[in-house]
């Protein structure tokens, strides 16, 4: 028998006393495991274990997350812990959302206008709107690429 079917043996015997728990999580209980990340990610585990060094814990990232009052996240500590990918994402997220305020309040001026001044078949309100959320789409977009390129830039990552 190979030490692998013994060792899985084991743990089969050893995880049917616990039929509610995944095996993820009595991996994770046992401390077998600490993280599971595609190896081509640049995690805080695992750019720790290329440097041979120790993991800092994610206690700063979960007051920050705890926090009622904060709108956004610190992507330096998003990008800290699960890497550049995750953390060009938050990023994305959290431009798009600061770019939607503008559209959105004028929405709500479109949206009186249409039930108190003009008809909704015939409002020119909407079409300012439409014309307008198209430009805000090209702006965008233009200047999200911009912001891209320079976190690539500040991160040292040229390959995007």
């Amino acid at each position: 028998m190979s030490r692998l079917s013994e060792w899985t043996n084991k743990v089969d015997a050893i995880y049917k006393h616990h039929q509610k728990e995944t095996l993820l999580d009595y991996l994770k209980r046992i401390k077998a495991i600490e993280e599971i990340t595609p190896l081509w990610s640049k995690s805080k585990h695992i750019r720790a274990l290329k440097e041979d060094r120790a993991v800092n814990d994610r206690s700063d990232l979960l007051k920050q997350v705890r926090e009622k009052t904060r709108l956004f996240i610190d992507n330096k500590l998003i990008r800290e812990y699960y890497g550049d990918e995750i953390a060009i994402y938050h990023e994305w997220m959290k431009s798009f959302q600061r770019y939607l305020i503008w559209p959105g309040l004028f929405s709500i001026v479109v949206f009186i206008l249409n039930n108190t001044v003009y008809t909704s078949d015939n409002s020119p309100a909407s079409a300012i709107f439409s014309l307008m959320m198209t430009f805000w789409g090209i702006f965008f977009l233009i200047n999200w690429k911009r912001h891209q390129k320079s976190l690539n830039f500040l991160w040292d990552d040229y390959a995007n």
